[in-house]
């Protein structure tokens, strides 16, 4: 190999790694944007400890807000299978869900959500069916798993058994969001801060 052919070799080795590095930097910055100018809402959930294989450790998520009954939240009755908004008003110590609807909301903090399952209580015999209605609704906020080191997700996992515990959700007016902690009875138990 040449001289001037190495050299090329090399500094086209150098944009690559330059090209790779920025783009990294950008998607961390991007991450630490999105957790720190959203709205913070702590929505209450179980947790449990499985683990996966590949990636470690994780605290199985159950969101108070996945399963919708209508008698405490205003459900759309338009609403279909598919991507979904869920407004949410603040209380304490969880934020509470205050209705479901199809239509991207103008202002207000609210979650966008994906509609898994309907399920229709029939008021004289308590059956249930698998029709669209707005007596309950499953979503999925997209936030089932927590990963988290060992330690930490067991402990997580034992604390759940006695404790109230909340996931703290740093939310962008567009309605998606990014895990930002966990709180344990109000407190700040773990901060996903990444600086």
């Amino acid at each position: 190999m040449s001289a001037m052919r190495f050299k090329t070799h090399v500094i086209g080795l150098v944009i690559a790694a330059l090209f790779q590095t920025a783009v990294l930097g950008a998607m961390i910055h991007r991450h630490h944007i999105e957790l720190t100018t959203g709205e913070e809402v702590v929505l209450q959930s179980l947790m449990r400890d499985p683990r996966d294989f590949f990636r470690g450790h994780y605290t199985r998520l159950q969101l108070a807000v996945d399963r919708l009954d209508g008698k405490d939240t205003v459900i759309d009755p338009n609403l279909g299978h598919g991507t979904a908004y869920l407004i949410l008003d603040q209380a304490e110590p969880f934020w509470t869900p205050k209705s479901l609807t199809n239509e991207k909301p103008g202002n207000g903090v609210f979650l966008r959500v994906q509609v898994l399952s309907f399920a229709k209580r029939n008021q004289t015999t308590g059956d249930d069916s698998s029709v669209p209605s707005s007596n309950t609704v499953r979503v999925s906020t997209g936030f089932e798993r927590y990963y988290a080191p060992k330690t930490r997700a067991q402990f997580l996992e034992k604390v759940n058994q006695d404790s109230k515990l909340g996931i703290i959700l740093s939310v962008q007016p567009n309605g998606t969001a990014k895990i930002k902690g966990v709180s344990v009875d109000g407190e700040l138990s773990y901060d996903e801060t990444i600086f």
